[in-house]
């Protein structure tokens, strides 16, 4: 299909049941001819199991990702990886203005300035790696607090 859509999916429950050897060449072989896979599982923790490479394997072919909480603190951790982060650039642009020689017009709020005045603007741009959620999101999800 010239049009980029799929052409077919494999729906497979409790994923990491069929985990082995010959997976990763399955799923690359997949999402080269345009065939989608739906692996559900019920935790990363599953795919960490199967063996070393699985869940990075995963993570590689498998674009999208859904998750409805985590069971703990590290399958949180996990899935917050698994999820990747993004780039955060932040700007700042900040301005002042001093004055010698300021006086307050009598009987009013209006100020007057003689003298050198002196003028100053700069800019700073910071960029930061962050992760898309906090661990504690998930952990929050599973007992319902969020």
């Amino acid at each position: 299909d010239m049009t980029g859509e799929r052409t077919g999916l494999f729906c497979i429950d409790e994923f990491a049941n069929y985990l082995n050897s010959g997976t990763k060449d399955f799923l690359s072989m997949n999402r080269q001819s345009k065939v989608g896979v739906l692996g559900a599982h019920q935790s990363t923790g599953q795919l960490v199991e199967r063996g070393k490479g699985f869940e990075q394997s995963l993570s590689d072919n498998m674009r999208t990702k859904i998750s409805f909480n985590a069971p703990n603190a590290d399958a949180a951790k996990r899935l917050v990886a698994l999820l990747g982060g993004r780039r955060v650039v932040r700007e700042r642009y900040t301005e002042s203005e001093s004055f010698q020689n300021v006086h307050k017009v009598p009987e009013s709020e209006v100020f007057s300035a003689s003298g050198n005045a002196t003028a100053s603007r700069s800019m700073s741009i910071e960029e930061i790696n962050r992760d898309w959620f906090d661990p504690e999101d998930f952990v929050r999800l599973l007992t319902g607090e969020m």
